[in-house]
């Protein structure tokens, strides 16, 4: 059934997403310099070796997020859209367009003065951290919503529990990060545990629609044998 599809579809979206958001660990390979002493940002500004290849994958995310959205708005059945699904479908556009728009902007870098670059600036919002604060609360919403459609459809109590925890460490780290850029702290870790709690954290809400999904398809295919032994 074309639901199925769909629901197969939205997942290795999302998985590919979880994936993509965390291409810092390339750095390491194709930038080790700025990996090492510098935050996942100071791989995206220009001058520094394959930037693109880190800009494009922030790109990507952002993009496959709003094909997701449109997916949510066109596909979905109109019962579908309860405030459950509502928050998830605005919490993943605000996410998308945010990361995009951040990442297409790469502000330019001095290629071989790390302290010139993002990390010098750590007590300064900026544009690029103003967009990142933004996309941030899109993906919250996003988790919240998925809860809630776990709770009220009763879809899976594993991925529910799973979902919860994920939601409280993207917050605590989220938190944890900001204290430290207030405190001009060396930020490179906590980046690192926050970038990858908000990869899984994005797979986790893939998950939720996905088992959704799955569940109205099946319900769909018995309400159609019951009606046709009727």
């Amino acid at each position: 059934m074309q639901q199925r599809k769909n629901a197969r579809l939205v997942l290795a979206i999302f998985t590919l997403t979880a994936l993509l958001y965390n291409s810092w660990p390339l750095g390491f390979i194709l930038d080790k310099k700025t990996a090492q002493f510098g935050l996942a940002s100071d791989l995206e500004t220009a001058g520094h070796p394959y930037y693109w290849v880190f800009i494009l994958a922030d790109v990507l995310v952002g993009l496959a997020l709003l094909i997701i959205s449109i997916i949510m708005k066109l596909k979905l059945r109109r019962e579908f859209w309860s405030k459950s699904w509502l928050m998830i479908f605005i919490g993943l556009l605000v996410f998308g367009l945010f990361t995009t728009t951040s990442a297409a902007a790469p502000v330019g870098c001095a290629p071989h003065y790390i302290h010139l670059c993002a990390t010098i600036n750590k007590r300064t919002l900026g544009p690029d951290g103003l967009e990142s604060t933004v996309a941030a609360l899109g993906i919250f919403v996003s988790l919240v919503g998925a809860i809630i459609l776990n709770f009220h459809t009763r879809l899976n109590r594993l991925l529910r529990v799973s979902t919860i925890l994920l939601l409280a460490a993207w917050t605590v780290s989220g938190i944890v990060f900001v204290l430290a850029a207030a405190h001009n702290l060396d930020l490179h870790t906590y980046q690192q545990v926050l970038l990858i709690v908000t990869g899984l954290a994005l797979l986790a809400v893939g998950l939720n629609i996905y088992f959704a999904l799955e569940r109205n398809t099946a319900a769909s295919t018995t309400d159609v044998a019951a009606s046709v032994l009727q």
